[in-house]
């Protein structure tokens, strides 16, 4: 009977639970019921309603991985490595005379970027960066070639790869071929020398001895990853029968009198080397002289070519450092490097610039050559012809100088045109040659206005035991009169001059 109420309760309960009802039951706050925002929304708009979720969402990264390790974030290159570059010594004496014999005036700037186009014309001077508290740490250069490097180490394997060659004989002798079962055999990507199998026991050593005999401008770890694969038999059985013979070392006489014993391997040679020769292969400086054309031959990953293909990059955009070292060189070589306009631009000449006097006066021709470019500011050589003498020059003349410029075909112009342009030649030349016109490289001419010169006052001041006083003005009048009268009455002066001279001897007699 139990068992039947219970089961009659169950019925009851079922039958007044409506699960349904439970579909949109939640258990978070009242405001926060998605159905009663959108019920609030629908009701105070009117018309269609569409949530911002139905609309394209703009600007969103898909990909916000690849925007976390994108290159913005690699660390910048800091040069451990200063470098200034000089002007090479033929280079810096042809740039001089071409400057003396056009007597144009070149930008300062514009030298030194065409210095720096080409490494055959500079030289560098590179030192360590100064840190404060630490001691400056010298470079290591190879004696040989005089590359400079960082580490001792470097500077060591780079100088007894060069001159290896020049302290040993080297000879093969017949070994034992090597025994093991070798599936594939490894390659040099840069020389293309079998090396070894990775399963063979000498191969670190074989590794380390091709690096270093072999590889001189990229890095070990670069060596290593660039290493190839080969499988073919035939690659296989050929290293098999290189590794028959066996390289063999010997020092030549002329270096040791004494009677050393071949070396079986290049290391044990590498290590004899060092302890005897090493004065010879390496060096100690402060500052390196390196010259441009050798920064090729330094590894692509050093920091010393990275710091000096920075601060060459930084010089070519805007060669300050450079031209202060040429200007240097310019003023002692008797050039005259003056600044000009509103940016004060320095500019180079081998003529020193004059100015015209208004009462200075020059021949006809001169003075109206002079009077034309003072008037025409900026205009080109090119266009002195036609707008000076109005002489239309043939097509084939027309972009060449006017000045420059030699007349082939008689016909084209008449001989009074052709000796105008001579007596234009003549004194366009003569101009510039005194200071009175300035030609730019681009061939443009400028010329100065005359200058009216006043003459300084004379100043009324003494200076005695380097103190300088003011004179009253009553005496310095009275200095005046008495000067003027003076030079108003040079007889009287010189009497005057003799009869003191005539008393001064007297009285030497009679004492």
């Amino acid at each position: 009977m139990a068992e039947e109420n219970s089961s009659k309760d169950d019925n009851n309960l079922t039958e007044s639970i409506n699960l349904s009802d439970l579909e949109n039951f939640s258990f978070g706050p009242a405001w926060s019921n998605s159905d009663r925002k959108t019920e609030k929304k629908i009701s105070h708009n009117s018309g269609n309603f569409k949530s911002n979720r139905d609309f394209p969402r703009k600007n969103v990264q898909k990909n916000r991985r690849d925007f976390r390790t994108s290159n913005s974030f690699k660390k910048e290159f800091v040069p451990s490595i200063t470098a200034s570059f000089y002007p090479e010594d033929l280079t810096f004496r042809k740039l001089s005379d071409a400057i003396k014999k056009s007597c144009k005036t070149y930008d300062l700037f514009e030298l030194s970027r065409l210095i720096l186009e080409k490494p055959e014309r500079y030289f560098v001077n590179i030192k360590r960066k100064f840190e404060e508290g630490k001691t400056q740490l010298p470079l290591y250069v190879s004696i040989i070639d005089n590359l400079p490097f960082e580490l001792e180490e470097d500077a060591i394997n780079h100088a007894v790869a060069k001159q290896f060659d020049h302290f040993f004989e080297s000879e093969s002798i017949d070994v034992e071929k090597p025994k093991g079962n070798f599936l594939q055999v490894n390659r040099c990507a840069t020389t293309g020398e079998l090396l070894a199998p990775p399963n063979y026991h000498l191969y670190q050593q074989i590794l380390m001895d091709h690096y270093k005999l072999r590889i001189q401008k990229i890095s070990f770890e670069r060596f290593v990853s660039n290493i190839e694969v080969v499988k073919e038999p035939e690659v296989i059985s050929e290293w098999v029968e290189k590794m028959a013979k066996k390289t063999r070392y010997t020092l030549k006489e002329i270096f040791d009198d004494n009677v050393v014993d071949p070396f079986e391997n290049f290391e044990n040679a590498r290590k004899y080397l060092l302890t005897n020769f090493k004065p010879k292969l390496v060096k100690e400086l402060q500052i390196v002289r390196l010259f441009g054309k050798h920064i090729s031959d330094l590894k692509s990953d050093s920091n010393i070519r990275r710091s000096i293909e920075l601060a060459l990059s930084d010089q070519v955009r805007f060669p300050l450092d450079t031209s202060n070292h040429i200007k240097s060189r310019l003023i002692r070589d008797k050039l005259f490097v003056g600044k000009a306009g509103k940016r004060q631009i320095n500019y180079v000449c081998a003529v020193r610039r004059k100015f015209r006097n208004e009462k200075f006066v020059f021949n006809t021709s001169i003075q109206s050559l002079l009077e034309f470019i003072e008037k025409h500011k900026e205009i080109s050589r090119a266009r002195l012809p036609k707008e000076f003498l109005n002489i239309k020059l043939p097509q084939s003349k027309q972009n060449k100088n006017a000045a420059d410029s030699t007349i082939e075909n008689e016909d084209t112009l008449s001989t009074d045109d052709e000796m105008r342009l001579k007596q234009l030649q003549s004194d366009l030349r003569w101009l510039i040659t005194e200071g009175y016109v300035v030609e730019f490289s681009n061939g443009i001419l400028n010329a100065d206005p005359p200058r009216k010169f006043f003459v300084k006052p004379y100043n009324k001041t003494i200076i005695k035991k380097n103190i300088v006083g003011k004179v009253d003005e009553k005496s310095a009048d009275k200095k005046d009169k008495n000067f003027n009268a003076q030079n108003e009455n040079p007889e009287e002066n010189s009497k005057s001059l003799e009869n003191i001279s005539n008393i001064e001897n007297s009285t030497v007699s009679e004492k």
